[in-house]
């Protein structure tokens, strides 16, 4: 028996299937909007450790170079001033002046002495350019003159403090010359040039010494 056709019966199902499929095919808006606002907040997060450790790594980098130059500084003078001497009265802090009866000076912002080249030296805080440059001048020359050598960096570093604390004594050496010898603490103080917006600690640096030769009476 031949059968009859029915569109019903054949366009039924193929319909019903295309409603299920057109159920799961893609995202709904609202599932959009809660993606990227998820995907923000993670992008928030990451870009901002990202741009703190940047600028971590930057404060740690200007320290390092801060210290370095303070360092370099302090040995530098400190080297120099213990293969010298004093001589005349306005060298190591006036100490040698016969009117003088005090066996110290503490805090002064300068030292100035003798080297081993026979150089009148002077170690001193230069802060006319607002930055503070430890600046080594030989002579009568001012600490601002174009002759100065700075020992630091200002792109560097910022020198708040240069002091020098000078004790002198008498003693007498092997041979048995007696004459004066000088304890020089020398203090710096300064900080990073580059810290952005954060607030860094300074930076203390002090070191002793004492002539490696006597300065006969």
């Amino acid at each position: 028996m031949p059968h009859s056709y029915h569109p019903a019966l054949f366009s039924a199902r193929p319909l019903a299937q295309n409603r299920a499929l057109s159920a799961h095919k893609g995202f709904t808006l609202i599932e959009l909007i809660v993606a990227l606002g998820l995907f923000s907040i993670v992008m928030l997060i990451a870009a901002s450790s990202y741009f703190s450790a940047v600028a971590a790594a930057t404060r740690v980098e200007n320290s390092t170079k801060a210290i370095n130059d303070l360092s370099q500084a302090l040995d530098d003078m400190a080297n120099e001033i213990r293969n010298g001497r004093c001589q005349g009265n306005s060298q190591c802090g006036g100490l040698l002046n016969p009117s003088s009866t005090s066996s110290e000076n503490i805090g002064l912002t300068s030292f100035s002495f003798t080297n081993s080249s026979g150089e009148d030296v002077t170690y001193c805080l230069d802060s006319n350019s607002g930055k503070g440059v430890i600046k080594r001048v030989v002579g009568s020359a001012s600490c601002s003159s174009a002759n100065a050598l700075p020992l630091t960096d200002p792109s560097n570093v910022v020198v708040k403090d240069l002091t020098f604390s000078i004790f002198q004594y008498e003693t007498s050496s092997p041979s048995g010359l007696t004459g004066r010898q000088f304890w020089i603490i020398v203090g710096i103080k300064g900080s990073p040039t580059q810290v952005g917006s954060a607030s860094v600690n300074p930076i203390y640096l002090e070191t002793g010494l004492t002539f490696r030769q006597l300065t006969l009476q």
